[in-house]
């Protein structure tokens, strides 16, 4: 008997030293402070670039900060975009320029972050590799161009871009880029460098009053049985008539595209009409409405 209790109380003895032993493993397992502060260090910075010097980067980040992003041999940069090719002698992160958007993962100290990679993408698409507008004036090669957020840019072609005109003549066929005139609306696709826009494809549309049809967008101003005055986008105003087979789609804050009666409509909503333009008045086939808020209702039921 006394040597089972002897049997038991060791067995009993060491589970206790184990489970000990396996506790202070358990309290002294947290990593220690090294490893978050080594993770401390790293940070990103996501931005335009506003000046590039030989080897850095002011970049004015999302949130309105001005960084230094330093870049050296060791850095590793790619760049998505027009001007990124293989072919290109300059080591990656010199092709980085004014109005690119980065990301720049690296060290931070102070306003300065020592690069460690650098993700580059040329300017956003609204203001470096797609500009549309109107055409203000026509020169040899060049389209002064104001552009839909009422900047003018210098829209220069060469014998390599490829033009297209839309709505003038029988078809609509590529054409040459200096039968582009003024008042056509167009889309260029290529590479700015400051107020220069070098196109390497024109896409190009004769305004609505030379084909017979058109569009307008603007703001309901006042409703008249079936006309509607609208003071458009540009500049102006236009007189918009439907009639009972005119299509009409409503989009309200909060609900879907639903076509309803044209008489829903209101002082004050927005409207995209297309039709068959005649002067300023222009009859509608279908009519985009982006409804104002409209003053709360009591149920019935309530």
């Amino acid at each position: 008997m006394l040597t089972r209790t002897m049997k038991w109380l060791g067995r009993a003895g060491l589970a206790l030293a184990l489970t000990l032993s396996l506790t202070g493993f358990a309290f002294a397992a947290p990593s220690s402070p090294q490893t978050s502060s080594a993770t401390a260090d790293v940070n990103i910075v996501r931005g335009t670039v506003q000046a590039v010097g030989s080897n850095s980067l002011t970049v004015l980040a999302v949130g309105g900060q001005t960084t230094t992003v330093v870049w050296n041999d060791q850095t590793l940069c790619v760049i998505w975009g027009i001007g990124a090719t293989a072919a290109d002698s300059q080591p990656a992160c010199a092709r980085i320029q004014v109005g690119d958007f980065v990301r720049a993962i690296g060290d931070r100290a102070g306003d300065t972050l020592n690069a460690r990679r650098i993700f580059a993408s040329t300017a956003p698409l609204h203001d470096r590799d797609r500009v549309s507008g109107t055409v203000q004036a026509v020169g040899d090669h060049t389209l002064t161009l104001l552009t839909v957020a009422g900047e003018t840019l210098t829209v220069a072609w060469n014998n390599s871009t490829v033009c297209l005109i839309v709505g003038r003549g029988a078809e609509d066929s590529q054409s040459a880029c200096a039968d582009i005139q003024v008042g056509d609306h167009i889309r260029a696709i290529g590479e700015r460098v400051g107020s220069i826009f070098n196109a390497k494809r024109i896409v190009a549309h004769v305004p609505s009053q030379e084909r017979g049809r058109g569009r307008v967008l603007g703001t309901v101003q006042a409703v008249s049985g079936t006309n509607l005055t609208v003071a458009k986008s540009d500049s102006g105003t236009m007189t918009v008539v439907w009639a009972d087979k005119t299509v009409c789609m409503f989009v309200g804050k909060g609900n879907p595209r639903t076509q309803g009666p044209c008489s829903l409509i209101q002082v004050g909503d927005h409207v995209m009409a297309v039709g068959m333009l005649n002067g300023d008045t222009l009859t509608a086939t279908r009519i985009a409405v982006h409804t104002a808020p409209r003053p709360r209702t009591t149920s019935p039921n309530k």
